[in-house]
């Protein structure tokens, strides 16, 4: 057992193909109008074989889930997340991130890899992103090559991210952004 981390990003689009002016017009009318499943829903439900499940598409969203990063043990990210996302709150339950977070996070993480010092880096990162939890389930509390691969494979992770963001054809970005860990 240990502390497995995960952030997810969120894309929401609508189960329903939007109705006509026609349609709307009807509807103010009172009269039945078929609204139908999305191509996006269609192809969702008989990928996963949900055909027969009892989903309300109408006027609905559905929203896909996808992992962006999954962290072992990252005692110094757990605890970013925890004070800044989680309210202090350590219960292992999902919380929303925003984007300013995840700069945040980000700008620590490079403010800590631009040191070039050993000494003086550790100083940075103690103060910045520390490792103040305690127990077996957490990892070390050290500031050494683990704490920093961490640091650079979230960075990696991060720049991607914020690449892709900025990048995406409109429409095609993540809505929300969620944290969890699990010990």
């Amino acid at each position: 057992m240990g502390l497995d981390m995960y952030l997810e990003g969120s894309f929401s689009t609508p189960a329903y193909i939007k109705p006509t002016d026609q349609q709307y017009a009807d509807m103010r009318e009172g009269k039945n109008v078929r609204i139908n499943k999305s191509p996006e829903l269609e192809d969702a439900i008989n990928a996963i074989g949900f055909q027969d499940a009892p989903i309300d598409y109408m006027y609905n969203h559905m929203t896909y889930t996808f992992p962006i990063i999954t962290w072992r043990k990252a005692n110094q990210i757990h605890k970013f997340f925890v004070d800044n996302c989680q309210e202090g709150n350590d219960n292992c339950q999902r919380h929303y991130v925003s984007t300013g977070d995840l700069k945040m996070l980000l700008d620590r993480i490079n403010t800590i890899l631009a040191v070039r010092t050993i000494a003086t880096r550790e100083l940075k990162a103690m103060e910045l992103l520390p490792t103040d939890n305690e127990g077996c389930f957490f990892g070390t509390k050290e500031y050494d090559d683990w704490y920093y691969k961490d640091l650079e494979d979230t960075k990696k992770v991060l720049d991607k991210l914020f690449e892709y963001e900025e990048n995406a054809e409109a429409g095609k970005n993540f809505d929300n952004f969620y944290y969890q860990s699990s010990w």
